[in-house]
């Protein structure tokens, strides 16, 4: 297991993601640049209107991200098993806020599906909150080189 911390910047409500595990060659992933189409569920409730992410996915880079604005975060326990990519994640907001989840995503080689489950605790504010992501991706071309 190998760690990777990292900050970024983006959109508010994104998904995560830094790989740094050698992969069997049993997964099922054709390498290349992928969409994904992201739905957010907020405490049960859905948000309208899914966002779509694009990334080069590839055996060193497994999980598709997009990058948040002001948050560290650090991926941990990445586990690939057959087809399954799992992890756990944990990540500070500017304003305190800790945010910690696991994720999972099953390749089907030219097609990914899976979700994040989020907790946010405001310890400040004596508030928090759960997030899932679902996701749903498609290999669309070779990357650029």
């Amino acid at each position: 297991m190998k760690r990777k911390l990292f900050a970024g910047v983006g959109l508010l409500f994104s998904l995560f993601g830094v790989s740094t595990v050698c992969i069997g060659a049993d997964l099922n992933l054709q390498e290349g640049l992928w969409e994904t189409s992201i739905r957010l569920e907020v405490d049960g409730g859905l948000f309208p209107i899914p966002f779509k992410t694009t990334k080069c996915l590839s055996r060193d880079e497994l999980i598709p991200n997009t990058i948040q604005e002001g948050k560290n975060c650090l991926i941990k326990d990445q586990k690939v098993t057959g087809n399954d990519v799992t992890w756990t994640i944990s990540c500070i907001e500017e304003s305190g806020a800790l945010m910690e989840g696991n994720g999972k995503i099953t390749y089907g080689g030219d097609r990914l599906e899976g979700s994040l489950r989020m907790l946010i605790v405001e310890k400040k504010h004596s508030r928090q909150a759960s997030m899932t992501y679902r996701m749903k991706g498609v290999r669309k071309e070779a990357c650029p080189q």
